[in-house]
């Protein structure tokens, strides 16, 4: 997991970072700060050296931060979790306030850096330094810019109190966790064309539309002592296997999954052996820049209508992509269950 620790100057991410590192978290260091210390060293030692520093070449500064920030991640992380302090979505948020466009140089390197939770620090008092010369003033713009840029590109943000180191600690661990080997997914019955328009005002890459052909049965037909659902499925040249679990308690639906690869035999040989119920869609699938691992989809499901899914690693992301596309409560159905439901009031 790449988790990312941000916020506008003097907001305590050094010493926030600090602390996580002695708990025995990866910790990548800030590029920006390293930048401007480097440039800084380099006129002590030729005075007639120009440094590209943000207030005398802001385009040259951000290009030098840009090479120094994926450096740092491809150097430091690795399969476990890594604190980052600032990514690449800081540079769009600051090279705006200084009048540049760095969204569209960075869109491709920020879907594949593979971020998950962003950490906001709330302000501290300010103090200023030899490399942090802003005033106070531009501090809070530069806070609310970063807020503005990673929420229209789709972060899963956590707003981090301004209070005392230890609970500070203990606020980002309790809401780093992620659930895993389950399906974590709010369905809601949505008209597309009003989602498209609420996603337009997001970074998303968009992911190609999908026709898929289910077949579901009860898994207890099946298996001694298990519930739930087992489903094949066929998405226009892929095949697969999944069984879903029971619905756990959640303001979502959350319940365990398990997913196998089929070969076009297996599934033939499952999907004819299966019967159950079988129901066809067509999906329109988009992730958002800044979360790649979060899945907004447009379903139409033959028979029923136009349906929007969101899937993600946590609750709190569907939540959040629920009050951004203005989504209204999610249905426990599934689409099998509503499939039931049309065809046996038919």
């Amino acid at each position: 997991m790449k988790a990312v620790i941000t916020g506008g100057p003097c907001t305590g991410k050094t010493t926030l970072l600090g602390k996580l590192q002695e708990k025995g978290f990866h910790i990548v260091p800030e590029a920006p700060r390293f930048v401007i210390e480097q440039e800084l060293l380099l006129q002590s030692n030729d005075q007639s050296y120009v440094p590209k520093v943000p207030w005398l070449d802001l385009a040259s500064f951000e290009e030098k931060v840009i090479g120094v920030q994926v450096a740092f991640e491809h150097d430091w992380y690795d399969e476990q979790t890594a604190f980052l302090d600032r990514s690449l979505i800081d540079i769009i948020a600051y090279a705006e306030l200084g009048g540049l466009d760095m969204e569209k140089r960075l869109t491709s390197e920020i879907s594949a850096a593979g971020y998950e939770t962003v950490f906001f620090l709330e302000p501290l008092p300010y103090k200023q330094d030899h490399a942090r010369r802003e005033s106070p003033e531009k501090a809070k713009r530069i806070h609310d810019r970063l807020v503005e840029v990673y929420e229209r590109l789709g972060c899963d943000i956590v707003h981090v109190p301004a209070c005392t180191l230890d609970q500070r600690v203990a606020y980002v661990c309790e809401h780093l966790v992620r659930a895993e080997g389950c399906e974590i997914e709010g369905k809601f019955i949505a008209d597309h064309q009003r989602i498209r328009d609420h996603l337009r005002k997001f970074r998303t890459v968009a992911l190609g539309t999908q026709r898929e052909e289910n077949h579901v049965v009860d898994a207890e037909e099946l298996f001694v002592g298990q519930t739930g659902k087992v489903r094949v499925r066929k998405t226009n040249d892929s095949y697969e296997l999944t069984w879903k679990g029971n619905r756990q308690p959640s303001l979502v639906n959350k319940r365990p999954e398990k997913n196998v690869p089929l070969t076009p035999r297996g599934y033939q040989l499952l999907r004819d052996s299966l019967g159950g119920i079988a129901y066809q869609k067509t999906r329109d699938t988009y992730c958002p820049v800044g979360n790649m691992h979060t899945r907004i989809s447009l379903d139409v499901v033959d028979g029923l209508g136009e349906f929007v899914e969101v899937e993600a690693p946590t609750e709190r992301q569907v939540m959040a992509w629920r009050n951004r596309l203005n989504l209204g409560n999610s249905i426990s159905d599934s689409y099998v269950d509503l499939v039931k439901k049309v065809r046996g009031a038919a």
